[in-house]
């Protein structure tokens, strides 16, 4: 069998083929006096081809989907054209088909044939199959679906509780601040108060957490800069020698000792930060 079988798509409007049924239908006075209200002539005196394309269009939908539901392979038994034409009221539509080659007839077998039917369509029995297999692949895609949604809800609230318990297990390692003492962030932001060097102040941050005694060691670290903010080392070139924050507590600058510092004023590094932690304490004078 030759020619294509009907396939609907969007750009079926646009087929040549379309086309040459339109133009087959315009050539015939009958079509007129069946789609017109008396107007006696050729459809091309009243409406434009993409009327007649439109009408065609419409038509090849009828016939389609009456082979779809009446035959079991595009064979219509015991018909000829004037059936095809009686299936869309519109006389000479079975020959414009066939003039196309979409639509065959077998004279001797009395049959219309739709060449290539099954290639793009299916019978009723066996859509109704495809139909109820394709609700079945549905209903298996809806349980996998659920089954993924569960499996994510159970691993969001997994995790979440997982990192409640942990973050839960840190604040229980974490000792209580005692009671007068300043916890560590109040002894940072005093550092950083004093401090004169205010760049990276997250990278110092994450250095005062690795002192040993931050409480403890914030006296200290004040008694040290206070003579190392006045220190040559520090103020000459505006002060562009002092050291980053955080490398100032990672090296553990505190520590350093007040070179020229003792003969000057008589005081050595420890006496320097006893003093200086006894004022602090509102114990010197």
């Amino acid at each position: 069998m030759s020619g294509d079988w009907i396939k609907m798509r969007p750009s079926l409007l646009t087929s040549p083929k379309v086309n040459g049924i339109a133009r087959f239908l315009e050539r015939n006075e009958s079509v007129t006096e069946v789609l017109s209200t008396g107007f006696h002539g050729r459809m091309t005196e009243i409406v434009t081809r993409n009327v007649m394309r439109n009408v065609t269009v419409a038509s090849l939908l009828i016939v389609w989907g009456a082979a779809n539901e009446h035959t079991e392979d595009g064979i219509f038994i015991n018909a000829d054209l004037t059936d095809i034409d009686d299936m869309v009221g519109i006389p000479g539509f079975g020959a414009a088909m066939e003039s196309v080659g979409w639509l065959e007839f077998d004279d001797e077998k009395f049959v219309v044939i739709l060449p290539n039917f099954n290639e793009y369509n299916t019978c009723g029995g066996n859509r109704s199959a495809n139909a109820q297999d394709g609700a079945h692949r549905q209903k298996k895609y809806r349980e996998r679906k659920r089954l993924q949604n569960s499996d994510v809800t159970s691993d969001v609230t997994s995790d979440v509780t997982s990192d409640h318990r942990e973050e839960k297990r840190r604040e229980d390692k974490q000792p209580p601040t005692p009671k007068g003492e300043k916890s560590v962030d109040a002894n940072f932001a005093e550092f950083w108060k004093s401090y004169p060097n205010k760049t990276g102040k997250g990278a110092a941050e994450k250095a005062w957490q690795k002192i040993q005694s931050p409480a403890n060691t914030l006296l200290e670290i004040i008694a040290a800069l206070s003579w190392q903010s006045k220190s040559v080392k520090w103020t000459k070139d505006g002060g562009q020698f002092i050291p980053n924050p955080a490398t100032y507590l990672n090296s553990r600058g505190w520590e350093d000792s007040p070179v020229g510092q003792e003969n000057t004023s008589g005081m050595t590094k420890e006496e320097k930060t006893a003093a200086w932690m006894m004022k602090m304490s509102g114990i010197a004078a």
